[in-house]
Formats: structure tokens, C-alpha cells, sequence
């Protein structure tokens, strides 16, 4: 390989290009790379806290939900043991009836 002008134009100026790139170019990518893996990092540490706070809200509603239910069964049994109640009542004044009617 014969070394002459041509090849020691062509190293100076890419020496000359490597060292304009590592001091204008270089510091500005590394700064807008640094910036996106932490722009990344905080996503994924919000995704992270937005699942947890996610489970926790399904906790909550399926608790809620749970005594919900308990309270509707509660209301439920109640009026159950009212209408029989009645029931009972009614019945009572309808033997009532039907004696005065038989006698």
C-alpha cells in the first residue's frame, strides 16, 4: 500500500471530522440519549406504581362489592321476615273470617 497525498488528505480530514463530531456532535447525542433512558426509566417506574395502584383499586371494589352483597342479603332476609309476618297476619284474620263465616 503506497502512502502519498491523497491517503494523508484523506486522514487528516477525517481526524479533522472525528474531533468536530466528538466535541459538537457527540456531547448532544449522549445528552438526548441520557435524557430518553430516564424519560424510560420514569414510565416504566410509573407504569409499576400505576399497576400497584391498580390492584389496590380491585382490592377495594371487589371488598366493597363483597359487602355490598352482604348488606343487599341483610335487607333482603329482612323483608322476607316481614312479608311472612304479614303473611302470618292476614292468614290469621282470614281463619278469623272463615270461622265467623262457618259458625
Amino acid at each position: 500500500m503506497e502512502i502519498n497525498a491523497t491517503f494523508l488528505g484523506q486522514a487528516v480530514a477525517f481526524l479533522i471530522f472525528a474531533v468536530i463530531c466528538m466535541k459538537y456532535v457527540w456531547p448532544p447525542l449522549l445528552g438526548a440519549i441520557e435524557k430518553r433512558q430516564k424519560e424510560i426509566a420514569d414510565g416504566l417506574d410509573s407504569a409499576e406504581k400505576a399497576k400497584k395502584s391498580l390492584e389496590l383499586a380491585n382490592e377495594n371494589a371487589k371488598e366493597t362489592i363483597r359487602k355490598a352483597r352482604a348488606e343487599a342479603q341483610k335487607s333482603l332476609m329482612k323483608l322476607i321476615r316481614l312479608d311472612l309476618k304479614l303473611l302470618i297476619k292476614h292468614l290469621l284474620k282470614l281463619k278469623k273470617s272463615v270461622r265467623r263465616f262457618l259458625i
